[in-house]
C-alpha cells in the first residue's frame, strides 16, 4: 500500500481553544472539574499555606490541566461548590 502511518515529530500544536466568554475585555475560562489539590508554604519560613486546585477545563484536554490558587478559583459560586464536592470525596476515601 501506499499509504504509511503518521509519525509525528512533535512540531504541531493544536490551536487553542477559545474562551467561553470575554468580560471587560479579559477571557474567562470554565472549569469542568477539580482533579487534585495540594497545599505549598508561602516560603520556607512562613507557616502559612496557599492552596492550589488541580483544574480540568472545560472544551480542553488533560494535557491543558494546571495548578491554579484556589482563591482565584473562588470568584465563581459553581467552582466553589466544585471544590466542596471534590473535598468531600476526597475526604469519603
Amino acid at each position: 500500500s501506499l499509504l504509511k502511518p503518521y509519525k509525528s515529530d512533535g512540531s504541531y500544536q493544536p490551536p487553542p481553544a477559545l474562551p467561553d466568554f470575554m468580560l471587560d475585555g479579559k477571557p474567562y475560562y470554565m472549569v469542568e472539574d477539580i482533579l487534585g489539590h495540594c497545599d505549598r508554604k508561602v516560603s520556607e519560613r512562613s507557616k502559612k499555606t496557599v492552596r492550589y486546585c488541580y483544574v480540568k477545563w472545560q472544551n480542553y484536554d488533560h494535557d491543558s490541566n494546571t495548578w491554579e490558587p484556589e482563591h482565584t478559583l473562588f470568584e465563581s459560586a459553581p467552582v466553589q461548590r466544585m471544590i466542596e464536592e471534590y473535598l468531600e470525596r476526597k475526604l469519603a476515601r
